[in-house]
């Protein structure tokens, strides 16, 4: 049940972090199966209706989205030693749909996705630093203070 993941009793017990884990990993299964098609997530109906919102979506925005798309996948095509990770203010779960939304799921691996909403964005640029380390070249889009 949710309740029993939100309860304070039973946030730190070994039972709540087995229930987390399993629904990290299930949530990493789906992403993974679906992050190269999520058109197989909707019916033909809404398929059809986001396919006609997403094609309006390019034409006002001169095709933004598929220019963000193309630069990413150079980087994501380079050797092993080039990554995309990407840090958001948004829950991990709504933050893995809109990218498979926007078919932005190629590009992001689900481990180089970090969702800052509980631990912050510098907890996360202090992980993804620990993690590639001091001696990469960070390139970092964003829109606030915190990017810099």
């Amino acid at each position: 049940r949710s309740s029993d993941l939100g309860s304070a009793s039973a946030r730190g017990s070994h039972d709540w972090f087995k229930k987390l884990a399993y629904r990290y990993r299930r949530v990493k299964e789906i992403y993974q199966v679906y992050s190269a098609n999520p058109a197989s997530l909707l019916s033909g109906p809404k398929f059809e209706e986001w396919r006609q919102v997403s094609s309006e979506i390019a034409h006002l925005t001169d095709n933004w989205l598929g220019l963000a798309v193309k630069s990413l996948s150079i980087v994501n095509d380079k050797s092993p030693g080039y990554v995309n990770v990407l840090v958001t203010t948004t829950a991990l779960v709504p933050a893995l749909s809109k990218l498979m939304l926007y078919n932005l799921g190629p590009v992001f691996p689900v481990e180089n996705i970090y969702s800052a909403p509980k631990v912050g964005k510098d907890c996360c640029f202090e992980r993804i630093s620990a993690r590639f380390g001091s001696k990469c070249t960070y390139v970092v889009v964003g829109d606030a203070a915190e990017e810099e």
